[in-house]
């Protein structure tokens, strides 16, 4: 009984997040134009922490600020380093309220950059990345979605990556990559 009642309490905190958020300026560039992104994970094992660790030094090379936010859930024990100066992480045994929704000071210092392009490698359905996403102000926002999550998605993300399988991060990104660098150059 709870959960459904928490449940509630998120679907409609989202919602209110979504009718705010459709005013925002929406905006698709090549992955070569954008200068600030942001990453929105799941604190898991150390292989994906290095994965997005990489990517974010790779797109730091290019010249791009990458900001990251992560959840790190109540089960999931960190005995690596997480050593990307600008990431935030959100413990749910801390910064979390009752309802389960991120407290307003990590969500604001994360959400107060602009960025051109923000990723979500949280698996679907995620309140944590769609919370985040909808806090964000970013020209394009990015997740990757099944087909059964592609319509929810649609009201907080601009591009979908479709599959069928749990989330590949390597996959994942490298399909984040290819596309945006379809995007014509103006």
């Amino acid at each position: 009984m709870f959960e459904f009642i928490k449940d509630w309490q998120r679907k409609r905190l989202l919602r209110q997040l979504e009718h705010k958020d459709s005013n925002r300026n929406k905006k698709i560039d090549n992955i070569a134009q954008a200068k600030s992104i942001g990453i929105i994970f799941q604190v898991g094992d150390e292989n994906d922490w290095n994965l997005i660790y990489h990517f974010a030094k790779l797109m730091e090379k290019e010249g791009k600020t990458v900001a990251m936010i992560g959840l790190q859930d109540s089960e999931t024990e960190l005995d690596y380093i997480i050593t990307h100066s600008n990431t935030l992480l959100c413990k749910e045994k801390d910064d979390f309220d009752y309802w389960g929704v991120p407290k307003n000071d990590l969500v604001e210092k994360f959400a107060k950059n602009h960025f051109e392009l923000l990723i979500d490698t949280t698996e679907e359905p995620n309140f944590f990345g769609q919370y985040i996403a909808l806090s964000c102000d970013a020209d394009l926002k990015i997740c990757y979605a099944s087909a059964e999550e592609l319509e929810d998605n649609g009201k907080i993300f601009d591009m979908m990556i479709q599959g069928e399988e749990p989330l590949n991060l390597r996959d994942y990104l490298n399909q984040v990559v290819k596309y945006l660098k379809m995007i014509k150059k103006e």
